[in-house]
């Protein structure tokens, strides 16, 4: 049991921060005026930087309601969170935003088809010539009370998730390479999870090594679907970050965004493969926009059109020749040749 020191220590850290005056989304209306989340009074070096960010509002909503009831309800309502959705969809951004706003430190870690249960709960370092155990990311965050944001969950083999059950529940984290030492989680810890196929395995082959977790497993956690932002939600993304950015050229942008996201996806309804390997994120997009005005005039002076020279350094050139000629081909069709 916990000492009333110990309790009355996680209650002072802690303070209320008003909902429609700290997130900015796109339709603030639907938040009610005085609805409060908690959050810490101080951030710490944990806490993720404060970028400028439109949260869309029924996004905004799941995560802080899943963040609500637990600090409410307590153990009672210990789950997870899942976002799972498309590459590219703001499923890691959101969470880091969130946390902020609300000087939440995050510890983070990205699955991998390799990764063991004792990377996340202990890790090994090398101190004047000794090997010296060190607390792996989960620990640090459930000792201390930080959110645990696990990406790429589904790349991790199923057989070394099994330790974490009892620890998204709210139940103790044990540690093997410790004796099997046991940490009951800080109240104000937090699991999330990110990936693209809500534990149902790659169905589309856009996804190459994502397991399939069973029922069980799953129903540890609230979960949420991440979908690519709306043309009018991206606007206005784009009008509050890049306000010098000319209407026309952001619309014909998103356009462009969203064809490319298209022919990622391809045909969900008649499971008609997409064509394209790459997507286009919302940051990339945001960088694209930015560079196209910041690198306006290297550009011109190299006789290149500043929209698609930016577009190579923020897409074009981390893909093969025949993709980049693919992307080549839709920016013409928008933009024109030239």
């Amino acid at each position: 049991m916990k000492s009333n020191t110990a309790e009355k220590q996680v209650h002072e850290d802690l303070r209320e921060f008003n909902v429609r005056k700290e997130f900015p989304c796109e339709v603030p209306d639907t938040i009610p005026e005085q609805m409060t989340v908690p959050g810490f009074a101080a951030a710490n070096p944990f806490v993720p930087e404060l970028d400028p960010y439109l949260f869309r509002s029924d996004l905004l909503i799941d995560v802080l309601g899943w963040h609500m009831k637990r600090h409410k309800r307590g153990g009672s309502a210990a789950r997870g969170l899942m976002l799972t959705g498309h590459m590219g969809t703001g499923k890691t951004s959101v969470i880091k935003q969130i946390c902020a706003r609300l000087n939440i430190p995050v510890m983070e870690a990205t699955g991998h088809s390799t990764m063991e249960y004792s990377d996340l709960v202990m890790t090994k370092t090398v101190i004047a010539g000794n090997i010296v155990p060190m607390d792996g990311p989960l620990t640090i965050a459930a000792k201390h009370g930080y959110w645990f944001l696990f990406n790429e969950m589904e790349q991790v083999p199923q057989g070394e998730l099994v330790g974490l059950n009892s620890i998204i529940e709210g139940g103790p984290l044990t540690i093997p390479e410790n004796g099997g030492q046991q940490i009951n989680p800080h109240p104000n810890f937090r699991f999330i999870v990110t990936g693209n196929t809500a534990g149902m395995g790659d169905q589309t082959g856009l996804y190459q090594g994502a397991q399939m977790f069973n029922q069980a497993f799953l129903d540890r956690f609230f979960i949420v679907e991440v979908a690519y932002p709306t043309p009018e939600q991206e606007k206005m993304v784009l009008e509050t970050t890049v306000p010098n950015l000319a209407g026309v050229i952001r619309d014909k942008m998103i356009e462009f965004a969203n064809e490319v996201r298209k022919g990622f996806v391809g045909n969900l309804d008649t499971g008609e493969p997409g064509s394209l390997p790459v997507t286009l994120s919302t940051r990339t997009l945001i960088n694209w926009a930015e560079d196209s005005l910041f690198f306006a005039l290297i550009a011109k002076a190299r006789n290149q059109n500043p929209l698609k020279y930016s577009l190579d350094r923020n897409l074009g050139y981390r893909v093969d020749p025949v993709t980049r000629k693919a992307l080549h081909e839709i920016f013409d069709r928008l933009f024109g040749k030239g």
